[in-house]
């Protein structure tokens, strides 16, 4: 299993949300590629034009469980300093 969690590193008030938890299938031991879609609702919010994104930057974390110390951290968009 593979969770994936969204969260705005600028807003320490707004918790991590879990996008999408998918089943990965490797052998034991093993690690492997996979491509899991994921919503990214849990970082925007609502306005008059609908869900906007209000933040340049968001972090999407990958792992087996919320505050997993192996978690895979990408932030993006990844051009930023």
């Amino acid at each position: 299993m593979v969770q994936i969690y969204a969260h705005l590193p600028g807003h320490p008030d707004r918790p991590i949300r879990a996008t999408r938890v998918a089943a990965v299938d490797v052998e034991s031991g093993q690690t492997g590629d996979e491509a899991v879609a994921c919503t990214l609702r849990p970082v925007q919010r609502w306005s008059t034009e609908g869900f906007i994104f209000t933040d340049d930057t968001f972090v999407i974390d990958a792992g087996f469980y919320c505050g997993d110390p192996a978690v895979i951290m990408k932030k993006v968009p990844d051009d930023r300093p």
